[in-house]
């Protein structure tokens, strides 16, 4: 008999186009055969509701739907997670009316929606796509003025503490990279732990040359995230002065939601700032190179995962390949300082066939490690042993 179950979102998993509405719909699309699933999500009055329902009517048996609403007590401001009371009263009496045989959790905000007594009885699984005060502790990090420094190792303390607390009420972790994993099970060694990244969709993000461009190089994602925001702006002020000094190239920036600084960027010859496409993959085929420099904000990236897929060369920061596993100069090229992404850039755009191959093997290396069968089978595998012989207390 399938088990009933919940998956309890912060965001509308839809349309599943982005890392945080993708990962939802993954668990979704890898268990429905197997458990009756349930859907909590909340979402904005501006997104479409009814196009969700009909999307995902033949995944779920019973939608619940609800709208954000801002938390008006003053204390709950000053907390690093904190719900608004409304919804969490209904989201428990939701829980306790089904009598749910797990509860599957997105995200660490969405736990302090759940009751001492959801905790306590029921199978509460957290999934939290990354560590989640890691943009805190880069932050604090890199801040060189002392007394901003103070204030942000503050904020990072509490938010570190805060996001131990909260992952200490649950009975399962899903950790999405390698440094999560081992980020929980140096806290958490009694817990049960699973590693399970994202899956691409390998037959949708395949290699297409149609509208190839020679010398583009594009970066995608969600233009309002600070990670993304930090990404575009080193690479425009650092990367490309200095890569102009030596070819003539043409830079991408494609996605959703550019904020003013980046739309700013723009200058009518050399950088394209997009904002939203109806379809990233065109604008992931013209690429020559396409280049991932982050360096704050931790997790598994689908931009580069999916670049892989279409069988792109990608240079990309040792964090933008947290949980990748890749090989430099194999099937990625790494760089991490403005001069090392100038000499991998014009190591590919000056040698063709070098960037041919690592093309292919990048690809090949998506089918066999992040195809849909491949990470199905551990999400399955995960379902199974919380529910086998040696897991019922």
């Amino acid at each position: 008999m399938n088990k009933k179950t919940l998956v309890l979102t912060p965001i509308l998993p839809y349309p599943p186009d982005d890392g945080s509405r993708l990962r939802p719909y993954q668990i979704i699309k890898a268990l429905y055969k197997l458990a009756d699933i349930e859907l909590v999500s909340f979402y904005l009055p501006n997104e479409d509701i009814n196009s969700a329902k009909e999307f995902y009517k033949s995944y779920y048996k019973n939608l619940y739907f609800l709208e954000q609403k801002e938390n008006k007590n003053l204390f709950a401001k000053f907390c690093v997670y904190h719900s608004n009371r409304e919804n969490k009263k209904l989201i428990n009496k939701i829980i306790q009316e089904n009598n749910y045989d797990l509860i599957i959790v997105e995200k660490i905000i969405t736990l302090s929606y759940l009751g001492k007594k959801v905790f306590k009885n029921y199978k509460v699984v957290i999934d939290s796509w990354g560590i989640d005060s890691e943009i805190s502790r880069q932050l604090y990090k890199d801040e060189k003025n002392l007394f901003k420094k103070f204030i942000l190792f503050i904020k990072y303390i509490r938010h570190f503490f805060c996001e131990l607390c909260y992952l200490s009420k649950c009975k399962y972790f899903v950790a999405i990279t390698d440094k999560q994993f081992n980020f929980y099970k140096k806290f958490f060694k009694r817990k049960k732990l699973f590693l399970i990244p994202n899956f691409v969709d390998t037959d949708y993000f395949k290699p297409n040359y149609e509208n190839f461009e020679e010398k583009s190089i594009v970066f995608t994602g969600i233009m309002n995230f600070l990670p993304n925001i930090d990404a575009v702006m080193f690479f425009v002020n650092e990367v490309m002065p200095k890569l102009k000094e030596k070819t003539n190239v043409k830079f991408y920036i494609v996605g959703k939601n550019p904020t003013k600084e980046v739309l700013m960027l723009y200058n009518n010859s050399d950088i394209v700032v997009t904002g939203e496409v109806k379809d990233i993959r065109e604008y992931i085929s013209k690429a020559e190179v396409v280049v991932v420099p982050l360096r704050i904000g931790s997790g598994l990236r689908n931009k580069v995962l999916h670049a892989m897929a279409c069988g792109k060369t990608v240079v990309a920061t040792k964090e933008a390949v947290e949980g990748i596993n890749v090989k430099d100069k194999e099937n990625i090229l790494i760089a991490n300082t403005p001069q090392e992404f100038v000499e991998k850039i014009l190591l590919v755009l000056n040698n063709k066939d070098l960037n041919l191959k690592i093309a292919k093997n990048a690809r090949k290396f998506i089918e066999e490690n992040f195809s849909e069968k491949v990470i199905e089978k551990k999400w399955i595998n995960m379902y199974e042993e919380i529910f086998s012989n040696n897991n019922n207390s």
